[in-house]
């Protein structure tokens, strides 16, 4: 776990240095800079004015992060706060890679010029593939992640908001340059901020196509289009599904199984992986391995079986069924006739439960529930962006350690006959 978490930040760590490096190249071939540091760039540059292009660029993701945090609020996480250290570090990198390179310029003639191109390219190719570092880790600096909050505050897509979001820098740089010096300076603001904000944005609407983790927005959930089959739930529109997000020792899974058998509806938990594998040509054990797996090593497969698994459970329910877990209360977000459960219980009660089905004794039975738990929780939160356990997420919030599962049973199937 430790060795996953300092592999995790190392690769954080090289993401943030080759932002910094090709924030650097790509500056010293004078064909403007990227849209996110068009103001510190720009301001920088104002002769006699002593704060660097870092201090600045630091200056302006911590308004970034404060901005977030008045917009998500209780879905500003402790995790979030990162951003405010990498922003330091990516600061002080960027000054450090201007001061390395300043050498690196070149003059007007033809071999300048093609020089100054392959330059632009370099320091361009070193952003992107910082950013699929970040997402690799599954972490953002300020700029996205601000992008990320205006996305799910304004229910837009994340590219959508990140070429706004682009757009809006470069021209408050391009304001700050014609207030700051008379006139529009394209060595400062040119024809590379408009590439690379072209490029930025194929690069985010990719990410949209190859993945179903950040950037699907309420509407890419829109079952106004969904088939309709003979198994249907009121009056014949939609198909009813009951998601069930379940702390590990709760009875969850169990509680899914008996709501299914009682309503005569599918029932998905442990077939998910099984579908899943036969779609990815895979073994079931190794996805099954993968699954809810956010360490360093597993990263992009995870990636590539949650965005399968996402696939799966739209499908899913296309019948009426209970889904365990998977997020399937945020794969099938907005979605009518849904009804999203949460089984929690207290640890006792988890640990009594665990012993008796794994022959463990009490102090391994409390490992696996905490281990379990937070893989959960760490999964839900990368892969949606929010807390697994916030009671906002679900319809019902249902404690087994006080009502037991027979009853927990009958509260959800009397949630389904009441279902609007």
């Amino acid at each position: 776990m430790i060795a996953d978490h300092i592999k995790r930040y190392l690769v954080f760590a090289a993401s943030l240095l080759a932002f910094a490096v090709g924030i650097a190249l790509f500056t010293r071939a004078n064909f403007g800079i990227i849209p996110p540091l068009c103001p510190p760039y720009v301001l920088s540059c104002i002769p006699g004015q002593e704060l660097t292009v870092g201090m600045l660029a630091i200056m302006m993701m911590f308004v970034f992060v404060a901005i977030q945090a008045i917009l998500l609020r209780s879905d500003f996480t402790k995790r979030d706060l990162l951003q405010i250290p990498a922003a330091i570090v990516a600061g002080v990198l960027i000054d450090l890679a201007m001061m390395a390179t300043q050498s690196l310029q070149w003059d007007d003639s033809l071999t300048g010029y093609l020089i100054r191109a392959l330059q632009l390219i370099v320091g361009l190719a070193l952003m992107l593939t910082s950013h699929a570092l970040l997402r690799r880790c599954h972490e953002k600096m300020a700029g996205e992640g601000l992008v990320l909050a205006f996305a799910r505050t304004l229910k837009t897509s994340a590219p959508l908001a990140m070429l706004v979001f682009d757009f809006a820098l470069a021209t408050t740089g391009l304001i700050f340059c014609i207030f700051y010096f008379g006139s529009i300076k394209w060595e400062l603001i040119g024809i590379g901020t408009l590439l690379s904000l072209l490029v930025r944005t194929w690069f985010y609407l990719k990410v949209q196509r190859d993945s179903a983790r950040l950037w699907n927005s309420p509407a890419d959930n829109d079952d106004s289009q969904l088939p309709l089959s003979g198994d249907t739930f009121a009056q014949g529109k939609f198909p009813l599904v009951v998601t069930i997000a379940r702390m590990h020792g709760s009875g969850g899974r169990d509680i899914g199984y008996m709501v299914a058998q009682r309503l005569g509806i599918n029932f998905y938990d442990k077939k998910i992986i099984n579908e899943t594998a036969q779609n990815l040509g895979l073994d079931s054990d190794k996805v099954a391995k993968w699954d809810q797996n956010t360490s360093f090593r597993s990263l992009g497969r995870a990636d590539a079986v949650f965005a399968a698994q996402s696939q799966i459970i739209r499908d899913a329910a296309q019948e009426s069924c209970v889904i365990i877990g998977r997020c399937a209360d945020y794969v099938l977000r907005g979605r009518p006739y849904c009804l999203n459960i949460f089984i929690r219980s207290d640890e006792d009660y988890a640990v009594t439960l665990i012993r008796n089905k794994d022959n463990l004794s009490e102090t391994q039975a409390r490992d696996v529930i905490r281990l379990k738990n937070s893989a959960r929780e760490r999964h839900y939160a990368s892969y949606t962006g929010g807390k697994w356990q916030d009671p906002s997420h679900y319809d019902l919030v249902i404690n087994t350690a006080k009502i037991g599962v027979e009853s927990a049973v009958d509260i959800i199937c009397n949630a389904v006959n009441n279902i609007k």
